[in-house]
């Protein structure tokens, strides 16, 4: 197999890439353990992102192509898990907490 590797110029890396850890953010409260989950997956993936909860749902996005696309796209499906029972509000965006 190394063999093949080389005649096509794909030599193992000297060093492995580091693993990706999640950033050292507290999540919001009264997540379910699903709501957890969601939000050390979405801690994890691309940037310009948005986590936005109600009383009893949550909804994010991520890798959009502006901050306020993911804050939209978060609200929206918040909205639509909470199907309008509920306001959403957008708490994290990136890493950074937004509103209490």
């Amino acid at each position: 197999m190394e063999g093949f590797l080389k005649t096509q110029n794909l030599e193992p890396l000297a060093e492995l890439l580091p693993e990706i850890r999640p950033a050292n953010v507290t999540p919001p409260s009264g997540l379910s353990e699903t709501g957890l989950e969601a939000f050390q997956a979405y801690l994890l993936l691309g940037p310009h992102r948005a986590f936005a909860t109600s009383k009893h749902f949550f909804g994010f996005s991520t890798a959009n192509m502006t901050i306020d696309e993911a804050k939209q796209n978060a609200l929206e499906r918040c909205r639509q898990s909470a199907q309008k029972k509920e306001t959403c509000t957008v708490l994290y965006v990136d890493d950074t907490q937004v509103h209490p």
